[in-house]
């Protein structure tokens, strides 16, 4: 999540890192756009995008990408095909 301060810091919650770009015309910080240090500068970040929606193949990506056990698979799936029969509350 992103945050501006009084002072003008734009952070990243979570990521220990600060990043500041003032803007010329009004002196007063803007948001960066993820990968954008601030003048002219651009960080490559490795990124992974999934489409809208959770599926199973969603369920398997995401379990794959943390390098979780099989077990914890099969019992994400197991929740995942519960939460699917679930009667949507009114």
């Amino acid at each position: 999540m992103r945050h501006v301060t009084d002072f003008g810091v734009v952070g990243n919650s979570g990521s220990g890192q600060l990043a500041a770009a003032v803007h010329p015309d009004h002196g007063h910080a803007r948001g960066l756009s993820a990968g954008e240090v601030g003048f002219g500068f651009v960080t490559d970040v490795e990124q992974e995008t999934l489409p809208p929606g959770l599926d199973e193949d969603v369920v398997r990506f995401i379990s794959a990408k943390k390098e979780e056990p099989e077990w914890l698979l099969e019992w994400r799936l197991k929740a995942y095909r519960h939460w699917l029969k679930m009667k949507e509350p009114t």
